[in-house]
């Protein structure tokens, strides 16, 4: 395997286990929700979204397949986004570690062409299983 191409698994790699720091704080803050409740009405409102978002969060083997590099971003645009079969939430509810692919930036994943770009300067496919990265391959928009 080529240098390059073990630094770009590196670097993923890194990535994904920052993904996964996010899945086991979003795990922590479900649980503490319930905390939260007032009456008896709203404990099991929130313990019901506690345990779905526990349920979905602790069964994810594949949390992220795409990656996104922007030619131009912003406060509001960040520079690199990652695309998965669902949301994770990074260190705050404004940040997301990953976007769902069905999002609007998940369209770009799936969409961008050299004639249409859609501001995406490289795409990249990440290949992973179980949390470890096996493969990346990238693609100049």
């Amino acid at each position: 395997m080529s240098s390059k191409r073990e630094r770009r698994r590196k670097e993923e790699q890194a990535n994904l286990e920052w993904v996964g720091e996010c899945v086991e704080r979003a795990l922590v803050r479900a649980g503490e929700l319930t905390a939260t409740a007032g009456d008896v009405g709203t404990y099991r409102a929130l313990s019901d979204n506690a345990e779905r978002s526990r349920e979905h969060l602790q069964h994810i083997e594949e949390p992220l397949f795409g990656r996104l590099d922007f030619v131009e971003h912003d406060d509001v645009m960040p520079a690199t986004v990652y695309i998965g079969k669902q949301r994770i939430r990074g260190r705050s509810a404004s940040e997301d570690a990953v976007w769902d692919w069905r999002s609007p930036l998940g369209k770009a994943y799936m969409q961008a062409t050299r004639d249409n770009p859609m501001n995406v300067g490289r795409r990249s496919s990440v290949t992973n299983a179980n949390w470890q990265v096996s493969k990346v391959s990238d693609e100049l928009v």
